[in-house]
């Protein structure tokens, strides 16, 4: 007999006590995306009889082998699973649904610096971990071939697992009305995805975006030619019906060795994210930045922000990073290679070389990369005042995280309240709560811009910090097709 049995309005699941916890694993929340169902937009799980779910985590979403893929879970496309930890299933409290990390092709959920149990403990918080489609089988656009919605696929998991959190989280002591949802860099652009469907903004409250700005997003005619590529590498022909019906009776790993022939494998590059949402159609006809100046999403307030030093996670690859010797027209390639307009390197550097006339050109490379992150973001919370939105809170964590710096991803364990400093974690948890994060935070405003610093001195707030490296940035664009890391570990080779 399982050690706990819940019973929620889709059916009865088993569950465990961990300390003074209660965690509920491999929940499901729609069908498993297989047969007739992959590459299809995911069918709600209806009600069940007899008992779901697990005491162990259920398998991670196929994806190529990388530190972010949390092997000993193995993989399944049968993966639309929800995990749960709450303090108590009686009375309602407030909802925070973590979206993993590793862009549209990587990652999994429950890592150990994003593990909710902290959070629930300490702040009585219900922590909601979700896995969902990656890569080829989330994102391959089969739309023109009769299979709607098919390059959205694993968004429109994002958007199921919320319904089913919306119809089933009290049963938990969970809060319907008080869903906020946060990730960190793929799971941050998951959510500022979430933002701007239509369709979602009755389904969250608050939004989190941790170093998850707008790139490297598909147009319907970008995800043709990698439809088209995708099909020449399989060798399959035929009609409409016959190619949809070759592709999902291909096997698993056979669909996975062709991503990463045609780039999207283990770790960032330029074609990494061939296969992620497709922007332009219904649901999603607009990228975040334009969704947010058009006033979708303007009724949830969000924090968005980025760690300092965003791009030293070459540094673990390649500790010489900064201090390499690149040629001129290497530096130029590698800024180009983030911009919507490669002619525009040449003004950007010429600016940053004025502001830091002693880094080398490693650092100036890196630095600019890690500025890209800030921008973005900025960018996001500027067209969200434009589109009248609600309170948005800007913040930079600078405090150095296990490399030595405040790199991609040293934010999260803070939040996470798994470092000395809890100041990130009472954030979270009072904005979660309320919507505002703390009473010294303040939100965004186009005449003060203020920022959140999580610094070493302590946090606070400060007015338009660092203007001549974000006024550098004045006229050269950084849309949603662009991607600042495209050529970043390219400096590992």
């Amino acid at each position: 007999m399982p050690e706990l049995l819940l019973s929620t309005p889709s059916g009865r699941l088993a569950g465990h006590r961990d300390g003074g916890l209660l965690r509920f694993h491999r929940v499901p929340y729609a069908l498993a995306p297989v047969d007739e169902r992959r590459f299809a937009p995911p069918v709600p799980m209806p009600p069940w009889t007899g008992v779901r779910g697990s005491a162990s985590p259920g398998p991670i979403a196929p994806q190529p082998a990388s530190p972010l893929a949390d092997a000993g879970r193995g993989m399944s496309e049968d993966c639309l699973f929800l995990d749960v930890v709450t303090p108590s299933v009686h009375g309602l409290r407030p909802v925070v649904v973590w979206l993993h990390g590793g862009g549209y092709f990587a990652g999994s959920s429950l890592e150990p610096d994003s593990d909710g149990a902290r959070l629930s403990a300490e702040h009585d918080l219900v922590v909601v971990s979700v896995t969902h489609r990656l890569g080829v089988l989330g994102f391959l656009d089969l739309e023109p071939l009769g299979v709607p919605a098919s390059g959205l696929a694993g968004h429109l998991d994002l958007i199921a697992a919320l319904h089913w959190i919306q119809g089933n989280i009290a049963a938990f002591g969970g809060d319907p009305d008080r869903v906020t949802v946060v990730g960190h860099s793929g799971g941050g652009g998951k959510t500022s995805m979430l933002l701007s469907t239509p369709a979602a903004e009755g389904l969250m409250h608050g939004a989190v975006i941790m170093a998850g700005p707008e790139f490297d997003l598909n147009d319907p005619a970008r995800a043709g030619d990698t439809r088209a590529a995708a099909v020449d590498a399989l060798a399959l022909t035929g009609d409409a019906d016959r190619l949809v019906s070759g592709l999902r009776g291909v096997p698993t790993e056979v669909l996975l060795q062709m991503q990463e022939h045609l780039g999207a494998g283990a770790v960032p590059g330029p074609h990494s994210m061939r296969f992620s949402p497709v922007v332009g159609r219904a649901p999603l006809p607009l990228a975040p930045t334009a969704a947010a100046g058009a006033g979708i999403g303007a009724r949830i307030p969000l924090i968005v922000g980025t760690a300092r030093d965003e791009s030293h996670i070459v540094l673990g690859m390649d500790p010489d990073a900064a201090s390499r010797d690149l040629s001129p027209q290497e530096l130029q390639r590698l800024v180009a290679d983030g911009l919507d307009h490669p002619q525009d390197a040449d003004a950007l550097l010429r600016t940053y070389r004025g502001l830091l006339p002693a880094a080398p050109p490693g650092e100036l490379w890196l630095t600019i990369a890690s500025d890209q992150f800030r921008i973005r973001s900025l960018r996001l919370a500027e067209a969200r005042l434009a589109g009248g939105a609600t309170a948005t809170y800007v913040y930079r964590y600078d405090l150095p995280g296990a490399t030595g710096s405040a790199a991609h991803g040293a934010e999260v364990p803070a939040f996470f309240g798994m470092t000395p400093d809890r100041t990130a974690d009472r954030c979270l948890s009072g904005f979660a709560r309320t919507g505002i994060p703390d009473p010294a935070w303040r939100a965004y405003s186009e005449t003060e811009r203020h920022e959140f610093r999580f610094g070493e001195a302590g946090a606070g707030c400060v007015p338009d910090p660092d203007p001549a490296r974000r006024t550098a940035w004045d006229g050269i664009g950084t849309g949603p097709a662009s991607h600042p890391w495209a050529r970043l570990l390219e400096t590992a080779e």
